[in-house]
């Protein structure tokens, strides 16, 4: 007969676990294993130089999308949808965004750190703005093609090194005024690397210094997005069961990180001295899966509390008849909590009569961010438009303020930023659920106590 103790030694024979306890509760055995810490760390370095890889591949072998800007490249981006390249009208509408939320954030002259450069996106555009800035990344090629195009344009003002960005930050002894990771965590090979990542950049910060987190692939979002593109290729002769069934087949076989909004406002709270700022990205022409389901986070840093700033909440609007009334009243600084987003109603509502979900059918109108942000400025407003601070996927909020009050943003936004981290989420707030080196070894083990014990009678759990 297997005991707990013979149970613990087959696991500790693994080299990936440091230790094992056991649990019986109601003849089901609940397994918790510690992995090996050093093997975690050597999994994640070779992830990490899987991406790297082959993102060296896709920068060499990808076609060049220039035609009205010199070396400025677009190689690797396609689409989920059919494949192709983006064009190069998307991606500088949807780098517009970038650049749009780093020069808010970015003193004049200030010095920038990117994690991440690849083929020199933000370096090319930020260059002039910046006293200094260090570029890195972890393809050998991409490092090459930022030398030389250094020396070519004798950019005396940016330094290129080549690693991770845990390593990199833990080679430099310099502070910066802005620390970038753009189109990058999704690579990354954990919440806990991105974690420490967050912790080590923190400490390379200036006082009220910021770190722009870009592209972030939403987690709530996925579903719909993979129901998205299997739609937009449907066959004639598909039915409804045979197209769920590719959806979770398409979620299951999902290689890159996602995360929840609400994450990065949890992990402001936890660090002292941050707020959090998650926004929609802005950019109607950018192509729909990098403007319709993914967003930027902004993490603010601040020497001396903020002063409590008082503003209107209101709930939700209807329609854009009572977003005009609304910015009539003239209110000098409101929040709209929930409202509907009208880049993604239809396939939320095409998500709904698919997987049956339990949710009302919404009959407020949908509201392009966009026109949204147009009829605000009309009215004298300056605005933020964020994920939604209730968590929820299928509405976004807005903050608005007049224009001569917008000082006050740092204020405003940080309380926002405590509110949205203490929203209770049921669900998961990152994807895959298991993180990459934790998810191989939970396979070996739970391989290895197929073996042994009868199936359903244990539970699992790596730490």
């Amino acid at each position: 007969m297997l005991t707990p103790n013979r149970i613990k030694e087959l696991i500790l024979s693994n080299p990936e676990v440091c230790d094992v306890s056991i649990e019986i509760q109601e003849d089901k055995w609940i397994i918790n294993c510690v992995a090996d810490s050093e093997m975690v760390d050597r999994m994640e370095k070779r992830q990490i130089q899987v991406w790297g890889r082959a993102w060296g591949n896709a920068y060499e072998s990808g076609r060049k999308i220039i035609k009205k800007k010199p070396n400025f490249d677009f190689s690797g981006y396609h689409s989920s949808f059919n494949g192709e390249e983006f064009t190069y009208e998307e991606m500088i509408d949807w780098f517009r965004s970038t650049k749009e939320n780093l020069l808010s954030i970015h003193p004049k002259s200030g010095r920038l750190l990117e994690l991440g450069s690849g083929m020199g996106m933000v370096i090319h555009e930020m260059r002039d703005h910046c006293r200094k800035i260090v570029a890195s990344d972890v393809s050998q090629y991409a490092i090459k093609k930022l030398e030389a195009t250094s020396e070519k344009n004798k950019w005396d003002n940016v330094e290129i090194l080549k690693g991770d960005a845990k390593s990199i930050l833990g080679k430099i002894n310099c502070k910066f005024d802005t620390i970038v990771l753009n189109t990058v965590i999704q690579y990354f090979p954990s919440l806990i690397y991105l974690d420490d990542v967050l912790t080590k950049a923190k400490q390379r910060l200036n006082a009220d210094g910021a770190i722009y987190i870009g592209d972030i692939r939403q987690q709530d979002l996925l579903r719909n997005f993979k129901l998205a593109v299997r739609y937009a290729n449907l066959s004639d002769s598909a039915d409804v069961s045979t197209l769920k069934k590719q959806v979770d087949n398409d979620i299951n076989n999902e290689k890159e990180m996602l995360y929840h909004p609400i994450w990065f406002h949890r992990w402001a709270k936890k660090n002292s001295g941050i707020y959090a700022i998650t926004k929609l990205r802005s950019g109607e022409k950018s192509p729909v899966e990098m403007k319709n389901y993914r967003y930027d986070a902004i993490l603010r840093f601040f020497k001396k509390p903020l002063s409590s700033f008082k503003y209107i909440t209101i709930n939700n609007v209807n329609d854009y008849s009572e977003l005009k009334n609304i910015l009539l009243l003239g209110h000098s600084a409101f929040l709209i909590k929930s409202i509907r987003n009208g880049r993604i109603a239809d396939l939320l509502q095409l998500e709904n009569k698919y997987f049956h979900l339990n949710t009302s059918k919404d009959k407020r109108e949908p509201i392009i961010p966009a026109d949204l942000a147009k009829l605000a400025e009309n009215f004298g407003y300056a605005v933020n438009i964020l994920c939604n601070v209730e968590g929820l996927s299928d509405s976004f909020s807005c903050a608005f303020l007049k224009k001569n009050e917008e000082s006050q943003w740092p204020s405003f936004l940080a309380d926002l930023s405590k509110k949205m981290a203490d929203v209770k989420m049921e669900k998961p707030m990152l994807y895959p659920k298991y993180l990459a080196a934790h998810s191989k070894i939970k396979n070996i083990v739970y391989q290895q106590l197929k073996e042994v014990l009868p199936n359903g009678s244990f539970r699992l759990q790596i730490s």
